[in-house]
């Protein structure tokens, strides 16, 4: 099952409050012992982004889940905002069932995005809950 958004909020250098990098969901990768983290990168410059890689670390409920380096190169484009998929060692985190039948996860998302040429680097943390349906549940 894929994981929905609900709330997630970073900073950038140019625009403080404004959401750069958000968690969007965590699913089981193809083969056991992955999974799928797909963070939605969101440019709010006038400029396209040409990212190069990605520096991350997610913990989950507080607990360090994974960390790592990922070269995958995509353009955001001005006021756009585009998806970036990172395969990670590990099993899906477990949830906390909430009254309302949705599955609830805390998580922290930090790192830095690699941009081409002579672009600086883009820190970046987030933090929010991902909530979904529960298996079963109406």
């Amino acid at each position: 099952p894929v994981v929905a958004l609900l709330a997630a909020c970073a900073t950038t250098p140019d625009f403080a409050g404004s959401a750069l990098v958000t968690l969007e969901s965590i699913e089981p990768a193809g083969d056991a012992g992955r999974v799928l983290l797909q963070l939605n990168l969101k440019n709010t410059t006038n400029n396209i982004m040409p990212v190069t890689g990605m520096q991350y670390r997610v913990a989950f409920d507080g607990n360090d889940f994974t960390y790592g380096v990922s070269r995958q190169a995509i353009e955001v484009p001005a006021q756009g905002e585009a998806v970036f998929d990172i395969t990670a060692p590990g099993a899906s985190p477990a949830a906390r069932p909430g009254e309302d039948g949705q599955l609830r996860l805390g998580y922290r998302l930090t790192g830095v995005i690699d941009l081409a040429g002579d672009r600086r680097a883009l820190p970046f943390a987030s933090e929010g809950v991902l909530a979904w349906q529960a298996p079963g549940s109406p």
